[in-house]
């Protein structure tokens, strides 16, 4: 399946921005596992970046991943933040998992201009446990990570 996203080299440059402290302290098979996920996103008809957030929790890891915001520099949406439309392979998801694992979808619509749904698949993978989390939207406090011209060329932001 072709992709029209910048995945790996986005999620390279994630890692490799981060302290060493904090990088020590994720094992390879998340890393790895992140890697695969990400890959099972489809952006529709643009170019999509995948951003990530994982922690340890008192269950296990968590791994929260979502398409970033594209910000329109010049024309008439001058300043706009644009969400990116996109598929999802969830068979390619559950595959990273060692055994069947457990998913749920869930809606929040309370306001339709801010309603946001996210999957959540739970299960082991490496033995660990882990809960992955795939977010229509980014989560509200991020910034845009590419920038759209007038021109339609987008391009990733510094």
């Amino acid at each position: 399946m072709a992709h029209s996203h910048l995945v790996i080299q986005h999620l390279l440059k994630q890692i490799e921005g981060q302290s060493q402290v904090r990088k020590d302290k994720r094992p390879k098979w998340l890393i790895a596992a992140a890697d695969r996920f990400a890959d099972a996103f489809d952006p529709l008809g643009e170019v999509g970046r995948v951003g990530y957030e994982c922690e340890w929790t008192d269950w296990g890891w968590e791994l929260r991943m979502y398409l970033g915001m594209t910000e329109v520099v010049g024309g008439k949406y001058d300043g706009d933040w644009q969400g990116a439309s996109f598929e999802l392979d969830v068979a390619r998801l559950v595959a990273v998992f060692d055994e069947p694992p457990a998913i749920a979808w869930s809606v929040s619509a309370s306001k339709p201009e801010s309603s946001r749904s996210f999957l959540t698949i739970t299960g082991t993978s490496h033995n660990e446990p882990l809960r992955l989390k795939v977010y229509s939207l980014p989560p509200r406090e991020s910034s845009p990570v590419l920038t759209r011209r007038p021109d339609g060329s987008i391009e990733p932001k510094e």
